[in-house]
């Protein structure tokens, strides 16, 4: 039986995110020579969660490892640059075309190449995932030090805001695609990227998916389950009851003791963001990401779900000068606004010591 671990969560995305995500580790896998054979993806309550087996990342650890102690950081970081420069140039080559004027035919061919680019720039993104790291924690280098920290700001300056960009684009043309086809956004992005190049789909299976499914990648070979079959799962891998500590990676050292401030993933709208965090609160979040920078300059000490010591987390504690540890993976699903949390980034320990009312 496979044992899964939360690994990342994310909000709209759907069907069509989670095929192009198991499909973007290929590129990994190739350059470090291994196989990722099961992933996990399970929809609900507006968010995407992904589970990774707990072999796949073992095994990640040490290929990561073994890659990387070559110090063979610059490939990778042209590789990010190489990434971005593409997205940028493909979205200059789309302004200059009048989408409404497209044919069909032309429109469907273009849709797929954005998410192409997409999946490459995913695909690189993912060279830099945080477990291909984590031995590197262990080691007390200072050329270490600065290298990874080269790939952090490469991670954040090029290939997110490649993924990001290109990802922004590929909605974009899904706009115009689905008002042909008589969809809505959501509705063509529960699609398989399959259904979308034969024009074949069915609206039944459609409506389905957007309430809730499940999704199983064995070697690649992806099954999706709605209905009872993904209520079940969903059920089993969110039971987080009875926990009241986390473990992370330290991202920065110290220790605070503050009311929490939690970000949920679930309906999460970056436009309106949630309200209510003031001066000294211990900010928890999913991961650092730069659409929620307001809240950082209020922050005593971060706490996240993903991440680790290559992570915008990281960077932003430190500029702050703030404690924090990141890759707890459930810290948003334990604690609530209003908690009295102690972070203790000495020894990557989160706990609730006064639950709120």
């Amino acid at each position: 039986m496979v044992k899964y671990k939360l690994y990342w969560e994310d909000i709209n995305e759907k069907v069509l995110y989670a095929e192009l995500d198991d499909y973007a580790w290929k590129l990994p896998e190739k350059l470090f020579g291994y196989k990722k054979q099961n992933s996990l993806y399970l929809f609900h309550k507006g968010k995407l969660a992904a589970y990774y087996s707990v072999k796949d990342l073992k095994k990640e650890f040490k290929v990561g490892y073994n890659y990387y102690k070559k110090n063979d950081f610059n490939r990778i970081i042209n590789l990010k640059i190489e990434a971005l420069k593409k997205v940028k140039d493909f979205r200059k080559r789309i302004a200059k075309i009048d989408i409404n004027r497209l044919n069909d035919n032309d429109l469907k061919k273009t849709v797929l190449k954005a998410f192409d680019i997409f999946r490459e720039s995913l695909s690189v993104h993912y060279l830099t995932q945080p477990q291909f790291f984590a031995k590197f924690e262990q080691i007390n280098s200072v050329f270490y030090k600065k290298r990874l920290e080269q790939i952090s700001k490469a991670r954040l300056n090029y290939t997110r805001i490649a993924w990001v960009l290109s990802m922004k684009l590929c909605k974009d043309l899904l706009q115009e695609y689905g008002k042909r086809n008589g969809l809505k956004l959501e509705e063509i992005e529960s699609l398989f990227y399959s259904e979308i190049k034969s024009n074949k789909f069915d609206r039944k299976k459609i409506k389905e998916r957007i309430k809730k499914f499940s999704l199983v990648s064995k070697n690649h070979v992806i099954k999706i389950y709605t209905g009872k079959v993904a209520e079940k799962l969903i059920k089993k891998y969110e039971n987080y009851k009875d926990i009241s500590l986390v473990k992370g990676i330290i991202g920065n050292k110290g220790r605070k003791i503050a009311k929490a401030f939690v970000v949920k993933n679930e309906n999460l709208d970056f436009k309106k963001l949630p309200k209510g965090m003031k001066k000294g609160m211990i900010l928890i979040v999913q991961n650092a990401w730069p659409e929620l920078s307001k809240y950082y300059k209020l922050a005593s000490a971060i706490v996240t779900n993903e991440g680790g010591i290559t992570s915008h987390g990281v960077v932003v504690a430190r500029e702050f000068r703030i404690p924090c540890i990141v890759g707890t993976k459930i810290a948003t699903k334990i604690f609530k606004t209003g908690d009295l949390v102690e972070v203790d980034a000495n020894n990557g320990i989160v706990k609730i010591l006064k639950k709120a009312k």
